[in-house]
């Protein structure tokens, strides 16, 4: 095995467990350099374990790759205005993860990441640096002006921002566009520690209050909703989920699962535990559904329903029964303070609602509360 790896550099194909997929196929990973100190990989399946396939693959891959991206080795890279270098950024987040994978990045990302560079490199170098042309050129101390800047007239979450910010950075300075100077002034940047804004906690009649609107209302979004508080999901994977990636049998549903290129940690998930509610929920709802659409919950065009439509009707409900706005993530948040509180284990969290990190669970869904503080007392057994 050593020897065909060694004649066949950049394809390696996985050994032991998780060698094969569901589907019988062989996992590949194929590499290159564009240039030095740039690796890039993806992962391919192949339907027998071929060294000559894979290699063709690689070889087409890397001449689209070339072909596509702006940042490998070219002349008058630093002399980018920052016009220029927005055109760069974008086509390098189409086409590559935050680590440099072949994936594209998902498209609230880039729209975020996209403003953020507009906030920072028009709005702001704009109207405080207006001499500032190049990337190269930035002063010393300019995250910092710019930072000053946020406090007094912006007032952003300046964790997103300087996250995003070096990431940008990131990007252009392992492509050659900018010096180490500007790289390590804004690495050097301390990141404010992660807070949660959000603290809302629905009780269990106020989600009930909700859904019972929406029943009467709009079957489709009660079913949403019914989804988003029963499993604490977040809203983009609900709204992803697919009809074809339901598992059934003897005509239960017996496991869902969501795609990685909706999730925000970019994993997939499956769902292996369904109740008899949360069936019959399905069941009846497939059952008054007539559109023949892959999504499973559908637009009127048969596409995906866009978060920000469904916010909005939910900023409408809830401000009609409950007198506030409710946010998809507050079902999330409270089901998780919930389920935190009647001491169900983390794993078995993890298992329904899809957390990844066992950490944020700790850290930002264990609220102290005066009945939980009461019941501490009274193990003592004093």
């Amino acid at each position: 095995m050593s020897i065909l790896i060694r004649h066949n550099p950049g394809i390696r194909f996985r050994e032991g467990e998780g060698a094969v997929d569901k589907r019988g196929r062989h996992v590949c990973q194929i590499d290159f350099y564009p240039f030095p100190n740039k690796r890039v990989y993806k992962t391919i399946k192949l339907a027998r374990k071929s060294y000559r396939e894979a290699a063709q693959i690689r070889s087409e891959w890397m001449k689209e790759y070339a072909q596509n991206h702006p940042y490998r080795d070219l002349e008058g890279k630093r002399e980018q205005s920052f016009e220029g270098l927005r055109k760069v950024l974008l086509r390098m987040m189409e086409s590559t993860t935050i680590n440099n994978r072949a994936e594209p990045c998902a498209s609230s990302t880039i729209n975020k990441t996209m403003n953020i560079y507009d906030r920072f490199f028009v709005k702001f170098l704009g109207s405080h640096y207006p001499s500032i042309k190049q990337l190269n050129n930035l002063p010393k101390g300019v995250f910092l002006d710019y930072l000053t800047y946020n406090q007094s007239h912006q007032k952003l979450n300046w964790r997103t921002e300087l996250g995003h910010l070096k990431s940008i950075i990131s990007r252009l300075w392992r492509s050659d566009y900018c010096d180490d100077r500007i790289y390590k002034e804004i690495r050097t940047l301390p990141t404010p520690k992660f807070e949660i804004r959000n603290k809302v906690v629905l009780s269990l009649d106020e989600k009930k209050t909700i859904l019972a609107d929406m029943e009467q209302e709009n079957r489709e979004y009660y079913v949403i909703t019914y989804f988003l508080a029963k499993l604490g999901w977040r809203i983009n994977e609900t709204l992803s989920l697919k009809k074809n990636l339901i598992r059934w049998k003897d005509g239960n549903p017996v496991s869902i699962t969501l795609e990685k290129p909706f999730r925000k940690n970019r994993k997939e998930f499956t769902l292996t535990t369904i109740d008899k509610k949360l069936a019959a929920v399905i069941v009846s709802y497939l059952h008054w559904q007539t559109d023949k659409s892959e999504w499973f919950f559908p637009n009127s065009k048969g596409k995906m329903i866009k978060k920000e439509t469904y916010r909005g009707y939910l900023h409408k409900v809830s401000t009609r029964v409950l007198k506030r706005n409710v946010n998809p993530h507050d079902f999330r948040h409270s089901l998780i303070t919930h389920l935190k509180g009647v001491r169900v284990p983390n794993k078995d969290i993890m298992q329904i609602t899809g957390h990844m990190d066992e950490r944020v669970l700790n850290d930002h869904y264990s609220h102290s509360t005066e009945t939980g503080r009461m019941e501490a007392l009274e193990l003592s057994g004093l």
